[in-house]
């Protein structure tokens, strides 16, 4: 990539950064961030006294991000390369952070692959000791994202692998999963939160994705207890 970036950036003149800054670094594009021990009203009343006279320079056209509708469809992707430990990897079209079943995917994700604890780390690496690693990401963007398991087989139990993954999977829609599954990652999602709110970067971060995703900045402390809720039947 390094290269890439060099022949890029090589046709860029000061002029091009000025103009981009103008364009998007822009006072109604922006959001500011007041942390730590501070009189609310008393920093809004100095943070518009600083910045309400700026005025933004011209007009961006906003567009909508078009609706992104996934395809209920198997995809089967083979690369062949010579290599000694082969990895596989299952996808599937997930809905992305705007959607309400965001947070089902999500216990899904943990119930799957949270570390060692997981279903398919237990079953293929613990018990049947068909495969080395397992792991499981739910990647996901505002409008839509996509559902990974990703395993290292030992040789000859690739499609012993695939099996296990593909009736785990059928068990949780025809079973669904027991709510002491739920309950176990609610409390890890809570624990995790508070240790994102100790770091400042970390959770200004995930904040502005809470935001922009939903339009609710309340969104990210509501979302942490939303997980006690999710049910059974809607993971299913």
């Amino acid at each position: 990539h390094t290269r890439y970036w060099r022949d890029w950036s090589s046709d860029v003149c000061s002029s091009d950064l000025k103009e981009f800054y103008k364009k998007y670094y822009r006072p109604d594009r922006a959001t500011l961030f007041l942390i730590g021990d501070i009189d609310i009203e008393e920093a809004v009343q100095y943070a518009q006294a600083q910045f309400k006279d700026i005025k933004a320079e011209g007009s961006v056209e906003r567009r909508e991000f078009p609706t992104l509708i996934p395809e209920l469809e198997t995809h089967r992707s083979k690369i062949y390369e010579d290599i000694t430990n082969p990895q596989y990897c299952f996808y599937w079209a997930i809905p992305g952070t705007k959607s309400s079943d965001e947070l089902t995917v999500s216990v899904l994700e943990s119930i799957l692959g949270y570390g060692q604890a997981g279903r398919l780390h237990r079953i293929l690496v613990d018990e049947k000791k068909i495969a080395t690693s397992v792991s499981v990401a739910a990647v996901k963007f505002m409008e839509a994202g996509v559902f990974l398991v990703l395993l290292e087989p030992h040789k000859g139990n690739e499609a012993e692998c695939e099996a296990v993954v593909r009736e785990e999977i059928e068990n949780i829609i025809k079973n669904g999963v027991h709510a002491d599954e739920i309950e176990r990652i609610a409390k890890n999602v809570n624990r995790s939160f508070f240790e994102t709110l100790q770091d400042y970067n970390k959770f200004s971060y995930s904040w502005i994705n809470s935001y922009s995703s939903t339009g609710d900045e309340m969104r990210i402390f509501k979302r942490v207890n939303e997980f006690y809720d999710v049910s059974s039947d809607a993971i299913k």
